[in-house]
């Protein structure tokens, strides 16, 4: 299947979705402000309603280092500041792969705004590892909300 996207526009903001998938969206703003909307990072198995760890930390590095190789392919100027909130989360567990020895709880409220990242220069966020780096306390943060201390390097 070939992914079709479609483009909208307005005074403020270019604006891209899938035409099949309705899951996402992702909006240019004039002042360059990039506003990108996931709505499948919540999982429902059984009775059990989660967010797979990997899956979450995957997604969110590989979006941030998509948005920010296309802002300076554009000659986007640093800083920026990326920030990442999730939305209707009172009641979900973080599933983690590993054999992780702790049981988390659920998240006890329905946003939870993380610390912001600064981006002060292109050099610490083009490659993953040190993108990684950099959002670990956004990560760290959803490890807390779940009653856990801290999160293992995974």
């Amino acid at each position: 299947m070939t992914l079709q996207l479609t483009h909208d526009s307005n005074n403020d903001a270019f604006l891209a979705h899938s035409s099949i998938d309705t899951s996402s969206y992702c909006q240019l703003f004039r002042t360059g402000c990039i506003e990108s909307v996931e709505s499948d990072i919540i999982y429902k198995e059984k009775e059990e309603i989660f967010i797979p760890y990997s899956a979450f930390k995957n997604i969110i590095i590989d979006a941030v280092l998509k948005y920010v190789t296309f802002l300076k392919k554009i000659n986007m100027q640093c800083p920026m500041i990326v920030v990442i909130t999730l939305l209707d989360v009172k009641g979900v567990l973080l599933k983690i792969d590993n054999n992780y020895t702790e049981t988390p709880k659920p998240i006890d409220k329905d946003m939870l705004m993380f610390q912001d990242i600064l981006i002060d220069d292109y050099s610490t966020v083009l490659e993953k590892t040190e993108l990684e780096k950099l959002l670990t306390p956004t990560f760290d943060t959803l490890w807390n909300a779940c009653g856990l201390p801290r999160r293992d390097h995974l």
